[in-house]
């Protein structure tokens, strides 16, 4: 490869290094880090594509300049289309994380109950050899009803706690978000709104 048609180094290794940090922040619960990370990882894949396109030129200017020396612009205007879908999605990103924010006071991707719930389904009605033994010849008759309930009622058990714990969470965020308005509003009414919630969360009472 000549050296006109090399890429640059600095921009492959900033493009890599900004594409890593978005995977990363994309595997958070976080929908900011998500956020953040969808930001870095396209822009990073820009850099990249820029790199890789095409070689470095003179701005692609008709009649001004060479076109022997022009840079290529097919991969600019790829890039300005990415960019603007990128900022819609965005967009629509930065309106779930605020959406959930206002919902639950935290913008923590948490487990569904019945995500689990169907997860559990699958696995029960999922009659494959090779989920159980390796075995082929495996027929519904050969697996036992009690282990399938049994594991049903720990997942089930499992979401049920992880639920009730992330709603004593919310109720915590709310309770605290809603402290500073006691000046304003009513001083009695939003704390011993919070306790009971909080009494009946403890209870196990939905």
């Amino acid at each position: 490869m000549s050296t006109a048609m090399a890429p640059s180094l600095i921009l492959v290794l900033t493009g890599a290094l900004l594409v890593g940090c978005g995977v990363y922040l994309l595997l958070a619960r976080s929908m900011v880090r998500m956020l953040l990370g969808f930001v870095l990882l396209g822009n990073g894949v820009n850099l990249v594509f820029l790199a890789v396109s095409s070689p470095p030129g003179l701005p692609p200017l008709v009649g001004e300049v060479d076109p022997e020396r022009m840079a290529d612009p097919l991969p600019q205007a790829m890039m300005l289309t990415a960019i603007v879908i990128s900022l819609g999605l965005v967009s629509f990103l930065l309106a779930l994380a605020h959406r959930s924010w206002e919902l639950s006071g935290t913008d923590r991707v948490t487990v569904d109950p019945e995500d689990l719930r169907i997860v559990m389904r699958a696995d029960r009605q999922d009659m494959s050899g090779s989920d159980f033994t390796g075995d082929d010849d495996l027929t519904p008759d050969d697996i036992d009803d009690e282990d399938l309930d049994a594991e049903g009622d720990h997942y089930m058990q499992m979401a049920v706690r992880r639920y009730r714990e992330r709603r004593r969470e919310t109720r915590q965020a709310r309770a605290r978000a809603f402290r500073p308005r006691e000046g304003r509003g009513s001083p009695v009414v939003v704390p011993r709104l919070g306790a009971r919630r909080l009494k009946d969360d403890e209870e196990g009472r939905p």
